[in-house]
């Protein structure tokens, strides 16, 4: 007897065999390249989540600090604003001071009379800080009486009548009518 031959079919399937031992080479390298692959989106992820955080983080300090930088510019216009008004107080305050009191005022008057009296043609004028009705105060002073009786005394007359503000005012004090 004649030895058996192997049936051809045998031959045939060591080619297929190779070809799906490669295609599973191909599939476990593919595998392992989509592992790869998903590690490294995972670690990016992971990434921009941090990023994110810290975005986070930055703008939270940021707004903090422009609340605190607003609330620090509050209360240095309110302490400019204080010291303005102290300022202005202190002006007020020193431009009364050297201002004539009433004696005085009544003194310097009585040198204008002197002066004036006799004189045809007189012109008197001045910041003279006198509030009176006669030329459009809506108050009255003990300078403005005597201001007042100055004026009837020499018989001149007072050409700023009505409501034409002589002080035009500040901060500290409003429009008024008190020179003449």
């Amino acid at each position: 007897m004649e030895p058996k031959a192997r049936p051809p079919r045998v031959v045939a399937e060591l080619p297929q065999e190779n070809e799906l031992a490669n295609l599973r080479q191909l599939l476990k390298e593919s595998q392992d390249e989509n592992g790869k692959l998903i590690r490294t989106l995972e670690a990016l992820q992971n990434e921009l989540k941090e990023m994110n955080k810290t975005i986070g983080a930055i703008r939270e300090e940021a707004d903090r600090n422009v609340r605190e930088a607003r609330a620090d510019a509050e209360r240095r216009e309110q302490d400019l604003k204080a010291s303005l008004d102290h300022l202005h107080e202190e002006r007020r305050q020193e431009r009364d001071r050297i201002a004539l009191g009433v004696p005085q005022f009544e003194e310097f008057l009585q040198r204008i009379e002197l002066v004036a009296a006799g004189h045809p043609r007189v012109v008197l004028a001045g910041d003279f800080n006198a509030w009176h009705g006669a030329w459009g105060s809506t108050r009255v002073n003990k300078k403005g009486e005597e201001l007042l009786h100055l004026e009837t005394s020499l018989g001149l007359e007072v050409l700023n009548l009505g409501t034409t503000n002589t002080f035009v005012g500040n901060s500290v004090a409003r429009p008024s009518i008190v020179d003449v």
